[in-house]
């Protein structure tokens, strides 16, 4: 029992540290979006660059790690080959990143004094930051409900849970390839087109998934899966190019530059919400009376056989996996619709910007200020 407790302890810390240092690193990468360009489109380009690199390295880090394990004939020495060679992957491109970029001239201005209200509670009362949260958190808690009970969705209602990651390979894939239709929806309308479409393309396939059964054909399946990676992509490519342009909006209101703030609250307001959502779905899988695997000892070998669940369990699963996606969606498409930073009303924000760090103030941009906080605050 101490030895358990021990190991517990030890995956706690590692745990803690790991996910402390993912955040350190979460802000000012995502925080780098809004100094690299301060362009509304190419800020879009930018982050379809961005996400197919992260899609891709989500495809490797699904397949390639159980290789280098197998290819080893000690399973430990395969591991600890495995996490040298993934840790040099992605630790070396931070590095690069650190010594390679630098801040813009223009924003290099010391900070205001921190205060609590300025710094958490100030930002909620810029509307077009209350609704790029919403619209974020409400599309990823989306993907949150489907990627948790997946598993158990695909092994006890569709029986096909040995094929679970080829069908997550599947979504992975083609949500790689969509990438550069939403960037074209995005520059020839808006990046609130681009989630729109992708929003509403997302609703309508979650409620078709309620024909899927575990006696069709498994190219539904995939087809399935095919359709759902199309729709998040564009979820996943505009959300994360509406984040730069937060920080200008908030500029107009505050005359500073806090990229870090902004992205600190988005990171924190994900966590909190991501792990509210799967605990609140984790209790209604257990209120729904799900049975876990059982050991068995076969020939002097353990295995883990699946039990049979109730058919209040599948039914439930199937009510979840279909109706909670649809409504956070639901909500998010509202969001998305009383969004106004179009690609017109950027460009005035951005030269407003430019003229007013210039330091000659007029009448005529104490008017467009003016307008542009009723449009965006």
């Amino acid at each position: 029992a101490q030895s358990e407790m021990t190991r517990f302890a030890f995956a706690l810390f590692g745990y803690i540290f790991f996910d402390t240092v993912l955040t350190m690193v979460m802000i000012p990468y995502n925080a780098l979006a809004s100094e690299l360009t301060l362009n509304y489109q190419e800020r879009t380009s930018l982050t379809s660059i961005r996400m197919f690199f992260s899609m891709a390295s989500s495809l490797v880090c699904a397949v390639v790690p159980m290789e280098i394990v197998k290819a080893f004939p000690d399973v430990r020495e395969g591991h600890v080959v495995m996490g040298v060679a993934f840790g040099l992957l992605f630790a070396l491109p931070y590095i690069a990143t650190f010594f390679t970029t630098r801040e813009r001239t223009e924003f290099q201005k010391e900070a205001p004094p921190f205060t609590f209200r300025e710094t958490y509670l100030a930002p909620f009362r810029i509307r077009s930051f209350v609704l790029v949260l919403l619209m974020y958190l409400f599309s990823f808690l989306s993907m949150d409900v489907v990627m948790s009970i997946i598993i158990y969705y695909m092994t006890y209602y569709l029986g096909r849970g040995s094929e679970s990651n080829y069908v997550f390979g599947t979504l992975l894939v083609v949500q790689m390839l969509a990438i550069p239709l939403y960037y074209y929806i995005s520059r020839r309308a808006s990046k609130k087109a681009g989630l729109v479409a992708a929003l509403a393309s997302w609703l309508v396939i979650m409620l078709f998934s309620v024909f899927i059964g575990p006696g069709q054909h498994p190219a539904w399946i995939y087809a399935f899966a095919a359709c759902v990676g199309f729709s998040t992509s564009g979820v996943v490519v505009m959300i994360y190019s509406m984040f730069p342009d937060v920080p200008d909006v908030d500029e107009l209101v505050s005359g500073t530059r806090r990229e870090g703030v902004y992205m600190g609250m988005f990171v924190f307001m994900r966590k909190l919400s991501s792990a509210f959502a799967i605990f609140i779905i984790s209790q209604a899988i257990s209120f729904a009376g799900y049975l876990p695997p059982r050991s068995e000892t076969v020939d002097g070998a353990v295995k883990t056989v699946n039990q049979a669940q109730p058919e209040l369990f599948v039914t439930i699963l199937r009510v979840i996996f279909a109706a909670a996606p649809a409504v956070l969606l639901l909500a998010g498409l509202y969001a998305a619709s009383r969004y106004r930073l179009s690609p017109e009303v950027h460009g005035r924000l951005k030269n407003f910007l430019i003229t007013r760090r210039g330091g000659s103030p007029s009448t005529e941009l104490a008017a467009e200020e003016k307008e542009l906080r009723s449009i965006l605050v």
